[in-house]
């Protein structure tokens, strides 16, 4: 059997790919992402992208960050074949709206920020505020955990290499 961490290194470019493509897919659909035939939600990328030469022998990173980054810097690092590490991201569901950033290595959630929740007044209410904002992490987790589902069907099927891998490469070279 293999060790772990071999294994975390052997298929760590799934999650770069994932980031890419949640990247592609946010701007294809300007946001606004069918999970199911009831459920829309609007996911858009964040304040930061970090940008990593996978296959290299000399490693190379880029990191876009701020409110006003542009992501025109990003794409040129698309096109050098560089893959999405990092990007931070803006989940909008119904009133709801989180921020956090996505680690493509490792799948851990940084900078986690879930919608605002009603104010404890009396102890009897700190429980409830607990199963709420536990609620709100679940609600955003399983948004991801859909898109990474989906994300894998299409990625270990002939659609990847007929529909999307073009869909991408034309998004890349073209900005749209």
């Amino acid at each position: 059997m293999l060790d772990i961490s071999i294994l975390l290194k052997r298929y760590r470019f799934l999650g770069f790919e994932f980031l890419t493509w949640l990247w592609f897919l946010t701007e294809k659909t300007g946001g606004s992402i069918e999970l199911s035939d009831q459920d829309t939600v609007s996911l858009v990328p964040g304040d930061k992208v970090v940008m990593e030469l996978v296959d290299s022998a000399k490693p190379e990173t880029v990191t876009i960050l701020g409110e006003d980054a542009d992501l025109k810097e990003a794409r040129i690092s698309l096109k050098k074949r560089m893959l999405v590490r990092e990007m931070n991201f803006r989940l909008k569901i119904n009133d709801n709206e989180w921020s956090f950033g996505l680690n493509g290595e490792s799948f851990t959630f940084s900078s986690f920020k879930t919608p605002k929740t009603g104010k404890v007044e009396k102890k009897d209410d700190f429980e409830g505020a607990i199963l709420e904002k536990i609620f709100l992490y679940e609600e955003c987790i399983n948004v991801i955990d859909t898109l990474f589902k989906r994300f894998i069907k299409q990625r270990i099927s002939d659609e990847w290499t007929m529909r999307q891998i073009p869909a991408i490469r034309k998004w890349i070279t073209s900005g749209i």
